[in-house]
């Protein structure tokens, strides 16, 4: 009987073990969001994202591939690569809606498909956005076939989409790193 007994500890140690040493590394990092200290907005710090509550929708409008997007945002830094926001929508197959900083240039991804029912992805890239600690004003027009990225108030650059788009300001806004 004592050797069962022993046995059964045995397994219970070893089991509770394995157990710990699996989970152990699931825990979430802290969230690195906060509110400016000077201004408006927020600041995301390393590990810092922001979702929204609910997914975004298509404005009451007949055409569905339109909209404008504008922010304002200030890099800490000018080097790396890091999302600045995307759309998760689930209303097109292909790529989300993506905005992204890539050292001192942004990087817009956008879904397009062609009339034969395949889907693309377009991507380009409007160079020296962005330099450390500098707020610039983003605003992104899309239009059925062109997007058309503004800087401070100026045309930065354009850029033909090949087929159409539809449903890219649509979904679940995800911002952060």
């Amino acid at each position: 009987m004592p050797d069962m007994k022993r046995a059964r500890i045995t397994c219970f140690v070893v089991l509770s073990g394995i157990a710990i040493a699996c989970l152990w590394p699931f825990h979430a990092p802290a969230n690195h969001v906060a509110w400016r200290r000077v201004g408006r907005g927020i600041h995301l710090g390393g590990h810092g994202s922001v979702v929204s509550a609910t997914a975004f929708g298509q404005a009451n409008s007949i055409d569905k591939t339109v909209g404008t997007l504008e922010l304002s945002i200030e890099p800490d830094t000018a080097t790396g690569r890091s999302t600045i926001l995307s759309f998760d929508s689930r209303l097109h197959s292909g790529a989300s809606f993506l905005l992204e900083q890539n050292g001192n240039s942004l990087f817009v991804q956008r879904h397009n498909g062609a009339s034969s029912g395949s889907c693309c992805t377009a991507y380009f890239g409007v160079p020296n956005s962005f330099q450390p600690g500098k707020p610039v004003v983003l605003t992104v027009v899309l239009t059925a076939h062109d997007t058309s990225v503004y800087i401070d108030g100026a045309l930065a650059k354009t850029s033909t989409v090949f087929g159409s788009s539809g449903y890219n300001l649509t979904g679940t806004l995800v911002v952060g790193r």
